[in-house]
């Protein structure tokens, strides 16, 4: 799938870069993490492994449904909406 210009998306896609956010990130097995745009879900995969829910916002509904196909783990709940500006979230 291409990027929509009209979302702004760039994806993520080197591993090394991937390991290296979330190793800095360090989640930890209890947490349940909100990922704004996991597009493709270069890291979203790597965060179910290590994380007891994961919350992932995407726009892109067909990403989205991508995503929910390919994961297929009821610890991901995918939000298809935009993300609300900081402070108002309310996953």
């Amino acid at each position: 799938m291409f990027a929509r210009k009209r979302f702004g998306q760039h994806f993520l896609h080197d591993r090394h870069a991937v390991r290296a956010i979330i190793d800095a990130f360090a989640p930890r097995r209890s947490d349940a993490v909100v990922e704004i745009g996991p597009g493709h879900g270069a890291p979203t995969f790597d965060l179910l492994d290590r994380v007891h829910q994961l919350h992932a916002i995407e726009v892109d509904r067909d990403l989205a449904a991508a995503l929910e196909q390919r994961a297929n783990n009821p610890a991901l709940v995918v939000h298809r909406r935009d993300a609300p500006p900081v402070g108002f979230c309310t996953v």
